[in-house]
């Protein structure tokens, strides 16, 4: 490299400083210039070298705009070569920059063999990582110490920073099938011990099951309904069978109820004593005990409960992550209701911000690999039109729809909405992998519980009463 007097300085001679230390940065200026010789010598390993690294994993800004000629006479599918780099960096203005000729040609002189450009690949990542890592930390310790910004401001950014690199450490690129064949196996053999074809989670209804074969991983399932139809219950009913009965570990972002709500509606459907009596002190010596004992069952089952109001996407995400990390064998999370979620970013369209919550949220279930249950309202032209609701009738953005896996909706199977009818349909509008279809189920309004219709008679049939508690 030319220096400033016009003498031409050796790599050797640069050695890269942390900023807020007098610490070496990791970077190897052998290894990366490895790679671009490789990628100069050989198309076998060119294409090994564009499709895993970026300009930005490389240290040494030279190196920065030598990969970056590369790439782009790559992705214009032109030969690549020492003579084509140099023509490329000289049409830039940039070719003196990188040492001229000389020092391109030194590049490329650096190694005798392209043999191991998976090892040195995999080099300049792995300090590349590190850097991040040293600058996130950078960033945390400098927000730390100023006493202006909100400590739990302070946590939320330093949680979003360190997950942002640990999602740069899983950028994958093709996986042979042979990998992934043992995983799939291993999933219809565990379908086989289940039985009746249930691969996800069990979501206690039989007839859902059916259809869905249970709730899978890395999916996205929307529950929709108008508001008092009964989403929350049937979540909550879901959560209970999974966690309370099955012990499967569920997490619950209530944005509308507060956590104790959530867990006085639990505690109720579990002891099936009415969630009004309770409310309002009225309670009978025999449904004390019952109280008395599902309480106890719920406060042995794994149910965690985020009832912090107006949760970003970002913040979902950085909470869950923790909760995975802390909670290994993490079931489902629930997420109470979409609309009530906050964007980050000034947007003027709703639908646009609804959008962008929506695309998160399958970005979550992808990256947990669990499935994420997300409610969400219903238009009013549900109302105006009568009818069952359609996939058109989600509220604010058509890119739930997009992005789902499975959209279920909940109807009344008596329209009227002062009917006090039990019975009432899960309508699956879209299922990715599966069959459409329709289950019903019949809600207990005095517990705030579903339960699969067929089932009634061993739960018994409760007294329907008005009720005016908010579901």
């Amino acid at each position: 490299m030319r220096g400033g007097n016009g003498t031409y300085r050796t790599y050797a001679t640069f050695v890269p400083r942390d900023p807020m230390s007098s610490k070496t940065l990791p970077a190897s200026l052998e290894m990366e210039r490895a790679v671009l010789a490789a990628a100069m010598k050989d198309p076998r390993a060119l294409d090994a070298v564009v499709g895993a690294l970026k300009k930005v994993d490389f240290y040494y800004e030279p190196h920065r705009r030598v990969f970056s000629a590369i790439h782009d006479i790559y992705v214009s599918s032109l030969p690549v070569d020492l003579s084509s780099v140099a023509e490329e960096l000289r049409k830039r203005g940039l070719l003196e920059s990188v040492g001229g000729e000389a020092g391109l040609l030194d590049i490329y002189r650096s190694i005798p063999t392209t043999a191991h450009v998976e090892y040195h690949v995999e080099e300049v990542r792995a300090r590349a990582l590190r850097r991040e890592l040293i600058l996130a930390c950078s960033d945390i310790l400098s927000d730390a110490y100023d006493t202006a910004q909100p400590t739990r401001e302070i946590l939320r950014k330093a949680e979003e920073l360190i997950f942002r690199v640990a999602e740069e450490k899983s950028r994958e690129g093709f996986i042979p099938i042979k990998d992934l064949a043992a995983p799939i196996y291993e999933k219809i053999d565990r379908a086989k011990e289940f039985g009746a074809g249930l691969t996800g989670l069990d979501t206690g209804y039989t007839d859902l099951n059916e259809i869905t074969s249970g709730f899978q991983k890395s999916d996205l399932l929307i529950l929709a309904a108008r508001p008092g139809v009964g989403k929350t219950s049937l979540a909550l009913s879901i959560v209970q069978n999974l966690a309370v009965t099955q012990k499967v570990p569920v997490g619950v972002f209530s944005l509308e109820m507060s956590a104790e709500q959530i867990t006085e509606r639990l505690l109720c459907a579990q002891a099936r004593v009415n969630l009004k009596s309770v409310r309002s002190g009225q309670i009978s010596a025999a449904n004390r005990q019952k109280l008395i004992r599902a309480l106890g069952e719920i406060s042995g089952s794994p149910v965690y409960i985020d009832a912090t109001p107006n949760l970003s996407p970002q913040d979902i995400l950085a909470r869950s992550r923790k909760l995975k990390a802390e909670v290994k064998n993490l079931g489902l999370l629930v997420i109470d209701y979409l609309q009530l979620m906050a964007g980050e970013r000034r947007i003027e369209s709703r639908q646009q911000e609804v959008a962008d919550f929506s695309r998160s949220l399958k970005g979550l279930a992808r990256d947990l690999d669990i499935p994420v249950l997300a409610l969400s309202q219903l238009s009013r032209d549900v109302e105006k039109r009568g009818g069952r609701p359609k996939l058109s009738d989600l509220r604010e953005s058509g890119a739930l729809e997009q992005d789902a896996d499975v959209v279920m909706f909940i109807s009344r199977l008596d329209e009227k909405e002062d009917s006090q009818d039990p019975y009432h349909e899960v309508d699956i509008a879209k299922h990715r992998n599966g069959p459409l279809g329709t289950v019903k189920l019949w809600f207990i309004r005095e517990y705030t519980r579903f339960e699969q219709a067929a089932d009634m008679a061993d739960v018994g049939v409760p007294p329907l009463e008005v009720d005016d508690t908010p579901f």
